[in-house]
């Protein structure tokens, strides 16, 4: 008998065989639990190195080594839903957190140069105001795939709370160069968050 129920226990464990998440957990993913989601009030831009940590603006750092760090500061519930699942599952996803999500995504990060520089070459003249989003490129804080931030916005699923972004140069300047930039963000549901006078200083 003590064997049965052994190999019952061990079936119940790898999902074989499947029992309600409701008798496992009480609000923690699974049942009737509500989530609230969330809209964002605040962004904060940050200058980083690879380890996320901040780093002094004026000192030159390689190109693809020093990132604005994109996070969600501020944020206010603005609703919640019903997470529902009477369903059968197995315990491998019985116990599945359901994270807040933003009600918002981004519709676009614009990024200008504040002040004349030159990029690829002597001869890459960019103006003060000059829109130069398409020299940059993002990544999640905790990967290394990079995309163009237009095809990034395309793709991207859901805003987290916890989620940050890594915008970097997506080439080398051909000289050891300082960046003074305002970054645009306008969100899918009207709100714009500026950032002026923004440095980062690259060879």
């Amino acid at each position: 008998m003590k064997k049965i129920a052994t190999i019952a226990l061990v079936l119940i464990f790898i999902g074989a065989i499947p029992i309600s998440c409701n008798l496992l957990c009480g609000g923690c993913g699974c049942g009737d639990i509500d989530v609230k989601d969330f809209t964002i009030t605040s962004f904060g831009l940050r200058t980083t190195n690879s380890l996320n940590e901040d780093i002094d603006t004026m000192k030159a750092y390689p190109f693809d080594a020093v990132y604005k760090m994109l996070d969600v500061t501020e944020m206010e519930f603005v609703a919640r839903h019903a997470h529902t699942n009477n369903l059968f599952i197995n315990t491998v996803s019985a116990c599945s957190p359901v994270e807040s999500k933003a009600t918002e995504h981004f519709q676009e990060i614009e990024i200008l140069a504040s002040s004349y520089i030159a990029l690829a070459d002597e001869n890459d003249h960019i103006g003060a105001g000059e829109n130069i989003t398409d020299r940059f490129e993002i990544a999640y804080s905790y990967t290394i795939d990079f995309k163009s931030i237009d095809s990034f916005i395309k793709d991207m699923a859901d805003i987290h709370y916890n989620d940050s972004y890594r915008i970097r140069l997506s080439k080398k300047p051909f000289k050891e160069t300082h960046l003074n930039l305002k970054f645009s963000i306008l969100m899918t549901n009207g709100k714009t968050f500026e950032f002026d006078n923004q440095i980062m200083k690259v060879n």
